[in-house]
This record gives C-alpha cells, structure tokens and sequence, in this order.
C-alpha cells in the first residue's frame, strides 16, 4: 500500500517520439525541471538504446555516443538514467544452453558497454521458464539479475522471483519466508 502510495504521488512524464537522440532528451527534461522546479526529474528511463539516433562511422560507435551524451546530460542536470538495451540473437542461444549472460550478448554495443557504469541482465532460468509454459496455473519463475559490470563496485548475481500475475520481481528470501515458492 505504501508503494503505490507513493507511486500514485509521483509524476511520470512519457515521451513516445520516433527517431531520438540524446539531445532530445536532455532538452525535454530541461523543458520538465524549467516548469516545475520544486519537483526535477530524478530519474529517466530509455527503452530502448538500439532505437536511439545517432551519428558516427558504424553503428557500434552510434550508439556508443549515444550512451555517453545521457551519461553528460544525467550529470549536467542531476538525474540518473537507465537504457534498456536489445540482446543479440546469441543470448538466445546462450539460454538454451543454459550458459550465463556475457557483455557480448548485448546487441550492437560493443563500444557502449564501456561507456556503461553498471551492465546488468535479467535472465529467467531455463528449466523453470519452460515449466512455466507448460503450466499457465504457476505463479512464479526463477529470475537471476547478472550484474556483469559495475564500475563503482562489484560483481554478482542476485536471485528472484518473478512474480507472474502481478508482473514483477521479489528476493526470494523474501519468498522464502511467506512460503510463496511452488
């Protein structure tokens, strides 16, 4: 209740423009803080990275300056970002044969992961996806969230819940305790 309390109290703007480009951002969110500055934007979110505009010799390099015009803009106006980002086909095949996620199943970015301060992945396990589909009456799917690089700190996995008809995601501790596994 006091989640949604204060989700409910919070202003979220929506931006649903074709063809952005990390100047768009940085403008619309100075256009934001300029109307209501006892309330900045804090945080912003950009799903996803490979439909962002950029200009650069190959794709790679795009999005990479991409990625490092919002990490400017985020520090010039006092918000934190995140960008989603695409996976390649390869990821695909990395959860079939039950492998761990790497850097390079990020799609396109080869240069963006360094630009990135933290690269993290949600990655459902396999076994217990596949159970999922064969059953629509299970509630639950275990989810690991891959911190695969973070610069100010370490590594690791942590994991979770996925929580099917309420669409998202507990510790499993947490699941632990209310006896919520199946």
């Amino acid at each position: 209740m006091q989640a949604g309390q204060a989700i409910a109290e919070t202003r979220i703007y929506l931006t649903e423009e074709a063809h952005v480009e990390p100047k768009d951002i940085d403008r619309e969110i100075a256009i934001i803080n300029r109307k209501n500055p006892g309330h900045p934007i804090r945080f912003a979110v950009v799903d996803f990275l490979q439909l962002m505009e950029g200009t650069a010799d190959n794709r790679n390099n795009a999005l990479e300056k991409c990625l490092r015009e919002i990490k400017l803009s985020a520090r010039k106006r006092g918000y934190h970002a995140a960008v989603l980002s695409q996976l390649s086909r390869k990821a695909e095949d990395d959860w079939e044969l039950g492998k761990q996620p790497s850097l390079a199943t990020i799609r396109d970015t080869g240069g963006a992961e360094q630009a990135s301060d933290i690269v993290a992945f949600l990655w459902p396990d396999r076994d217990d996806y596949r159970a999922a589909q064969e059953n629509t009456n299970r509630t639950t799917i275990k989810t690991t969230i891959w911190v695969r690089k973070q610069r100010n700190g370490s590594t690791g996995q942590c994991s979770l819940e996925f929580i099917r008809h309420h669409v998202r995601f507990r510790e499993q501790q947490e699941l632990d305790q209310k006896g919520l596994y199946e």
